[in-house]
């Protein structure tokens, strides 16, 4: 395919013929215009359960969250984003490249909200310091909504908006404590709902809707 305009991936100009681009990783434009792969789009939502990897394959083959998908969209679809090996919750998979780069890109600031347990009881001092942003190995992590149960002091609301590798955890244990549980609740607008575990299934046409306007796609 020839493409004419101005085209950019991941918003830098291309200039040079020949060069590369991953329209599953990476934003594709031509003058300005997202483009996506022609071929029939999927985006499933997954209740991921504990013990799988959130990725198609694995060198070491231990299981994935792939064997939850239909047989027939297994070679097609991608996760967006990660849940950890033991954290369950709500993971999306799709092959839709541009829907793809603006979830996970920290610039689009798409919400992701975790019911979590630890160790330890939260001090209000803790709390704040988890809104504020603690330091890690990687740095100061960005202010987080955080809310605690006022009837258990052991039980974290966190929505995030950056994803670092393994965040809450690192956040947690910058302040010495532990998660006992992470379950992801929702994805910016798109809740788990009572997707059972294990189970996925194809997003509706409004939910896609909500979802492609979390990120400024039209239609």
């Amino acid at each position: 395919m020839i493409l004419d305009g101005r085209v950019t991936v991941d918003g830098e100009l291309v200039t040079q013929l020949g060069s590369k681009a991953d329209p599953l990783t990476q934003e594709i434009a031509v003058d300005g215009r997202c483009i996506t792969l022609p071929d029939e789009t999927h985006i499933l939502a997954l209740h991921k359960p504990a013990g799988y990897l959130s990725t198609r394959e694995d060198d070491r083959e231990r299981p994935t969250v792939m064997q939850f998908v239909a047989p027939d969209l297994r070679g097609l679809v991608y996760p967006v984003g990660r849940l950890d090996l033991n954290s369950t919750g709500l993971l999306l998979l799709t092959n839709d490249g541009a829907l793809t780069y603006r979830l996970t890109h920290p610039s689009y600031h798409v919400p992701k909200t975790y019911e979590v347990d630890v160790e330890r009881s939260v001090t209000d001092a803790e709390v704040k310091s988890l809104r504020e942003g603690v330091v890690t190995a990687d740095g100061l992590t960005a202010p987080a909504e955080v809310t605690r149960d006022p009837h258990n002091a052991r039980h974290l609301r966190i929505v995030l908006y950056e994803g670092r590798k393994r965040q809450i955890r690192r956040m947690l244990q910058a302040l010495n404590n532990g998660v006992v549980r992470l379950h992801r609740i929702a994805f910016g607008p798109l809740e788990i709902g009572d997707l059972g575990e294990g189970e996925a299934r194809e997003l509706s046409a409004s939910e896609l809707s909500a979802l492609r306007n979390a990120v400024g796609i039209d239609g």
